[in-house]
């Protein structure tokens, strides 16, 4: 592990936590029928531009030929080419450790912020961020290597 990532990694897995916790506590509020969710701050997208990744151009691309094989549709948008990125398989592994989290978890809000009720502590929590920030470091080397870039 290189220092940059022995520096890193401790302060990703923090916001992690945090981002954990926050989208925990806004699922929680949506179930009754109060959605935040255009005001919560994106910390796995920050984790994952300070590890490197590109921003995710999806948006910009037609991907209209990848979910309907076989058809054509004129969209308007770019065709894919070298400088497509889409963070798709990074958001899937997120979504599979944070629901893993929150199905054993449960989130109160406090005076003090927003913490782990006491049936669990933040190790448990920590622990599985941690592996999904060293899991995170494993793609960002195969992606710098060329071995993978997973586009779609």
């Amino acid at each position: 592990m290189s220092k940059r990532t022995e520096f890193l990694k401790p302060h990703l897995v923090d916001l992690l936590l945090e981002d954990y916790k926050q989208r925990t506590v806004f699922k929680e509020l949506k179930s009754l029928g109060i959605d935040l969710t255009n005001i919560r701050v994106n910390n796995y997208d920050i984790v994952l531009d300070i590890i490197g990744f590109p921003r995710d151009n999806s948006g910009e691309y037609n991907l209209y030929p990848f979910s309907h094989p076989g058809q054509e549709k004129q969209t308007g948008k770019k065709e894919i080419d070298e400088g497509f990125f889409s963070r798709d398989w990074l958001w899937d592994k997120n979504y599979e450790v944070g629901t893993a989290l929150i199905e054993i978890q449960d989130i109160e809000i406090t005076e003090k912020g927003l913490l782990i009720k006491p049936v669990s502590s933040d190790l448990k929590e920590k622990e599985e961020l941690n592996k999904l920030v060293d899991w995170l470091f494993e793609q960002w080397d195969a992606y710098q290597s060329g071995i993978s870039n997973k586009p779609l």
